[in-house]
């Protein structure tokens, strides 16, 4: 969740919307994100306002950072569905 705080430092968003981020909402082509959503009262909700979903860049270090996560919950999500015990594969 290191990454999370790193959203927050470095693009000014809000502590709720960086626990809202989704990857889809990420585009490393463009280096850019959109905040649509927010964590609200523990709720994954959309922003309150229009005005609040907006697009923020992503300077190279955030950028390297969200690689870098993706890549290990990419990795975790692997060995969970190889690994699953309903499926008989150990």
């Amino acid at each position: 969740m290191l990454w999370r705080a790193s959203v927050h430092r470095r693009t000014g968003v809000r502590s709720g919307e960086a626990l809202g981020l989704r990857w889809e909402v990420i585009n490393f082509a463009d280096r850019q994100f959109t905040v649509k959503r927010q964590i609200y009262s523990g709720q994954l909700t959309d922003t309150k306002t229009d005005a609040s979903k907006r697009v923020r860049p992503i300077s190279p270090e955030l950028y390297q950072a969200l690689l870098n996560h993706k890549a290990i919950a990419i990795t975790v999500i692997q060995r969970i569905i190889c690994s699953a015990p309903a499926l008989g594969v150990r």
